[in-house]
């Protein structure tokens, strides 16, 4: 990435520049459509063509890049001949045609794809089934790229704003894409964050995870690039620690040129601060007249951005130590055993020694959000491990202590993106009741989750998320749950994986707490307050209505939290109330394991995704966090 002529072009005009950013992304293999892929494979001679035809909706100044966008997008297909082996394979296919054998066909070497605009619609020609194959995937990002356009279109309606192709027209216009953050996928994500922009905001949420990702996956790459930006190999390793990731001139001007405007970085101004605690004096202002030239820091945990300064006492993220005034009365009528960062704001620890104590504790919390109150019970409480010199340049002298809640996916640096269209691709082939057909796209249930895969709200796409999460893989998704009794059995259990790959979880009694109290267990108690963090909550039942039901997370009372990955891995510590310490007791539960934790006999789609994880065809991440419970080894057979 460091090196790519992008990066190196300064400018590239911005649909130029964006047909660019999604050519690391193109049409994803394992988003095809076996159902409609064969359908046109009987309906017509192996040489015929198929196309689609995908509307662009609404006329925008901007809308050039949406045809960039889908063009670029299009450009890998067809899929490798292996993976076209493995498709053909899929009973919808082998049970239809020929064994397969149309489809292998398909990616002849004299394989063209052709696409075209017709008025406000572009046109997708293949030879064999490949537009027809891949139609729906590009169906769903052209309904979210509208979805995004419309968004921000709206909250411009009625301001007698116009468009033009730098923005809205008009002073101190400030419309920003605060939404396209909590998208499932890279995909969905960069779709949303271009619809936004199309439709007048003034940033493209995706630019910042396309400015950090290659130095957070690479951090060697961080370090050449703080070198580039001045800083000495003890400054550049420290950024790095710290989790301030380098943006450097280049590239900091590619994300100008881009959005045509560098006000906000992702969702969030640059060099922001809070007025109810502010940095120490003057240090905004110093920085005023350098930064067109030295680039960014953007904060991986939290995604700030802030112009190319010194590593100093500057307190970025404010000077005081300040709990958030939505509740003040809450935080006055106690008494904490200590305190921690949270971004701008800190949260009280509380020490507890009953779970009548704790109860008593979630009920006095003043409800702030729809969402209302929800858990975490871990059985340690963990920081984020910054320098010194970090901390200082964060926050001074004042609290420094850092909860630490990144997602499954970003602490393992498990590529989930691949992994959700592969999972998808099992379940509407292997692991859901569709009908193996081809002929057949008439049913019922079929037919709604055909609807259901193309909805800008990706709601099957979110459900497929929280059933990777749950059932063990890694995702971008933080599992809470709304019962303060499972986060309490979660806290006081603890989950073991042995040599042979079987998992338990063991109770813990007084006697295995650890002898300082800051490595306790912990429930978190969470409330999504500021509007930075509205819609960030999902449900995890949504594949219900297409016949699988997932028995976990229902007994769980789970819910699912999003976008804590990539540029903004430490999200969930903004959600924070407070975090109650649990001193050693004997925390009775009514729950068990065998409860929250329900057999694959008992449990369909804990039987589906054990099946997914031995179907050995897949990239072999897939199978390797899919738990498997000592108690069921008989089930499994092992």
């Amino acid at each position: 990435m460091a090196n790519d002529e992008t990066v190196s072009k300064l400018a590239m005009p911005p649909a130029e520049f964006y047909e660019k950013l999604l050519h690391w992304f193109p049409v994803p293999a394992f988003a095809v459509d076996l159902h409609q892929a064969g359908h046109n494979c009987r309906a017509r001679w192996l040489s015929s063509p198929t196309e689609i035809s995908l509307p662009l909706g609404p006329a925008s100044p901007r809308d050039v890049a949406k045809e960039g966008a889908l063009r670029v997008l299009v450009s890998a297909v067809p899929p490798h001949p292996k993976l076209v082996d493995l498709f053909a394979s899929a009973p919808v296919v082998r049970d239809g045609f020929k064994k397969g054998r149309e489809l292998k066909q398909s990616t002849h070497p004299a394989f063209k794809s052709v696409t075209r605009r017709h008025g406000q619609t572009l046109i997708w020609r293949t030879s064999g089934v490949w537009a027809a194959g891949y139609g729906r995937f590009l169906e769903q990002m052209l309904n979210i790229m509208n979805s995004g356009q419309a968004r921000i279109e709206g909250l411009a309606e009625g301001t007698k704003l116009n468009l033009n192709e730098t923005g809205f027209s008009g002073e101190n216009v400030d419309l920003a894409d605060q939404f396209s953050r909590v998208m499932p996928t890279l995909h969905h994500y960069a779709a949303s964050s271009l619809g936004a922009w199309i439709g007048g905001a003034i940033n493209m949420q995706y630019l910042s995870h396309w400015a950090t990702n290659p130095q957070i996956r690479r951090p060697d790459d961080n370090l050449q690039y703080a070198a580039s930006m001045g800083y000495t190999k003890k400054e550049a390793e420290a950024l790095t620690s710290g989790g301030l990731i380098a943006v450097p001139e280049q590239v900091t001007l590619n994300m100008a040129m881009a959005q045509q405007s560098i006000q906000v970085v992702g969702g969030i101004s640059v060099d922001e601060f809070n007025i109810a605690n502010e940095p120490s004096a003057g240090i905004l202002e110093e920085a005023r007249g350098e930064r067109d030239l030295q680039g960014l820091l953007i904060d991986r945990q939290y995604r700030a951005a802030f112009w190319r300064r010194p590593l100093a006492g500057q307190a970025l993220y404010g000077a005081q130590t300040v709990a958030r005034d939505h509740y003040a009365e809450f935080y006055a009528a106690r008494s904490s055993v200590g305190m921690l960062r949270c971004k701008h704001y800190s949260a009280p620890i509380y020490e507890v020694r009953s779970v009548e104590e704790l109860r008593a504790l979630a009920a006095a919390i003043p409800k702030r959000s729809n969402e209302g109150v929800v858990f975490r019970g871990q059985t340690k409480l963990y920081l984020l491990n910054r320098p010194q010199p970090i901390k200082r340049m964060l926050f001074g002298t004042s609290c420094a202590d850092e909860p630490s809640f990144p997602s499954s996916a970003a602490r393992q640096g498990f590529d989930y993106d691949s992994l959700h269209y592969q999972l998808l691709y099992y379940l509407e082939n292997f692991g859901l009741d569709f009908p193996r057909i081809p002929g057949s796209l008439g049913s019922d249930i079929y037919e709604q989750w055909r609807s259901a895969r193309v909805s800008p709200s990706c709601e099957v796409d979110y459900a497929v998320m929280a059933l990777a999460q749950h059932y063990g893989l890694p995702s971008h998704g933080l599992d809470v749950t709304e019962d303060l009794e499972v986060a309490v059995w979660f806290a006081t259990n603890a989950y073991r994986t042995e040599s042979d790959g079987l998992a338990d979880y063991t109770a813990l009694s007084p006697k295995d707490w650890p002898s300082d109290p800051k490595d306790w267990p912990v429930v978190a108690m969470l409330q999504p307050a500021t509007q930075s963090l509205t819609g960030s909550l999902q449900n995890c039942h949504e594949l219900d209505a297409f016949g699988m039901s997932a028995l976990r997370p229902q007994r769980q009372k789970a819910r699912f939290f999003l976008g804590g990955h990539a540029d903004h891995q430490n999200r969930l510590a903004e959600a924070v109330v407070c975090i109650a310490r649990l001193a050693p007791s004997d925390y009775c539960s009514p729950l068990s394991f065998e409860h929250l934790f329900p057999s694959p006999d008992e449990d369909p789609a804990y039987r589906t995704m054990l099946d997914f994880a031995k179907y050995q065809p897949f990239w072999p991440q897939g199978s390797r966090g899919v738990a498997k419970f000592r108690r069921w080894i008989s089930e499994e057979k092992q």
